[in-house]
């Protein structure tokens, strides 16, 4: 007997190291159900991976918060996003709104008063950006 599992939309978070483990799962495909991608100051490589996700179809939602420690790598996925989708938003993350992180366009959101370390604890961001996703509301 088999069975047959349905998954529902998937939503890829990574903060600092867990970019591997987001890109490299982005990176080796096989899951069609992915809507949203949310970096936490984690765009360190795999930058690849990311803008061509981002870029395959215009329901796949990239957002990325980001410190001065990750300003490099969140430049150089813009500018791979940049080709193949609208400019991206670059929001001041201080006072961003959850109607901005709803859009389907790669969004970048800078915060320069956080630092790497508190950016999951300092501010409700997770649960901002968790709200601003593809995820039905319950």
């Amino acid at each position: 007997m088999t069975s047959a599992t349905t998954t529902g939309r998937v939503v890829l978070t990574a903060h600092s190291g867990g970019y591997g483990g987001a890109g490299g799962s982005l990176a080796l495909g096989g899951v069609d159900t992915i809507t949203d991608v949310i970096l936490f100051d984690s765009a360190y490589g795999y930058f690849d991976a990311f803008a061509a996700w981002a870029n395959a179809s215009p329901s796949h939602h990239f957002l990325s918060l980001f410190t001065n420690d990750t300003a490099y790598g969140n430049t150089i996925l813009m500018a791979k996003m940049q080709p193949a989708r609208a400019n991206p938003n670059v929001l001041d993350a201080g006072t961003m709104t959850l109607a901005q992180l709803q859009t389907r366009t790669p969004t970048f959101a800078v915060t320069t008063d956080v630092v790497h370390d508190e950016l999951m604890q300092k501010h409700d961001w997770y649960e901002l950006f968790l709200k601003g996703t593809a995820l039905e509301r319950r």
